[in-house]
């Protein structure tokens, strides 16, 4: 997933005119900031907040905390600004039930 990320993903979306950035767990997080704070300020910041949906993303921690958070702030700004993209199908058993 990261990798898929990293060399398609970011290329496609990043301006050389500084127009769109990508904030990502690696790279840009704030010293002494909890990851939490890190992704909430993030969210809290960008115009988008794309979510790459795989069978590794549903097996980690954050895949409970960062839609939460997305999707929080979607109702609290009354934005749509939510993109989903399915990277791999996900089998139903690996989807978390919460």
């Amino acid at each position: 997933d990261s990798a898929w990320v990293k060399y398609e993903l970011i290329p496609s979306l990043e301006k050389e005119d500084g127009s769109v950035l990508i904030c990502l767990h690696e790279g840009n997080s704030d010293p002494g900031k909890s990851m939490t704070e890190d992704t909430i300020n993030c969210i809290e910041k960008s115009y988008k907040s794309i979510f790459v949906l795989s069978p590794s993303f549903v097996q980690t921690e954050w895949c409970h905390y960062e839609p939460y958070f997305a999707h929080h702030n979607l109702f609290h700004e009354s934005l749509d600004y939510i993109i989903l993209i399915l990277l791999e199908p996900i089998p139903l058993y690996c989807i978390p039930t919460r």
